[in-house]
């Protein structure tokens, strides 16, 4: 059974070079190749997502009218509806342009308000040979090595090359494969992993996977 963790950052000391044994491998062309945490992008709003946001202020009484205990749920058109300041369109904005659009709209009711935007709910799986089959919660993109290692690294029965990658768009869901030994793994569109991502990790010996 997964167990759901709350992921916020790891680094992952995974050495891969092909599909033989753990204490072998290089992977990603060498570490140079890995990104800074400062390149990492945000999660992006999508229809069905339901976030979080939180008004605050010195003043705690005069915020009281814009919060809500629930989150918000964004509709098929698009838009959130949020109290007194009613309906935003938030699909395709990050959690830090709709924060500043909700900012936008208090500046004028409230002396120096403060909002927190988050999803209520935005997990990663990561299946297969790994040694702790994971759904994570996560706050933001992350690496495909950072989820294989926050599911604590791959079994010797992995193979590093053949890595699915399965991710929900236009109503269908897609598969990449992705090569964990080369270094053009970090131009993939499936190097930074979305919400909703499901990671699965091919077994180099099916007879002997788990």
């Amino acid at each position: 059974m997964m167990r759901r963790i709350y992921f916020c950052f790891l680094l992952v000391p995974l050495l891969l070079t092909n599909c033989t044994t753990v204490n072998k491998m290089s992977f990603a062309g060498g570490a140079d190749k890995i990104l800074p945490v400062t390149d990492y992008p945000e999660f992006t709003i999508s229809k069905g997502d339901e976030i979080y946001i939180h008004v605050s202020a010195i003043d705690e009484r005069a915020v009281v009218p814009f919060n809500a205990e629930h989150p918000y749920y964004v509709e098929k058109d698009g838009y959130i509806n949020l109290p007194v300041l009613g309906s935003i369109y938030v699909v395709g904005k990050t959690l830090t342009e709709t924060k500043q659009m909700v900012l936008d709209q208090l500046k004028d009711k409230i002396e120096s308000p403060y909002v927190t935007v988050s999803f209520a709910s935005a997990s990663i799986s990561v299946l297969g040979e790994v040694n702790s089959p994971q759904q994570l919660l996560v706050s933001r993109p992350i690496t495909i090595f950072e989820a294989i290692g926050a599911a604590n690294g791959l079994t010797r029965n992995a193979c590093y090359t053949q890595v699915e990658v399965l991710r929900a768009a236009d109503h269908e869901v897609k598969k990449s494969i992705i090569d964990l030994t080369s270094s053009a793994v970090v131009q993939s569109p499936c190097y930074y992993l979305q919400k909703g991502d499901v990671v699965n990790v091919r077994p180099l010996h099916p007879v002997l996977a788990k």
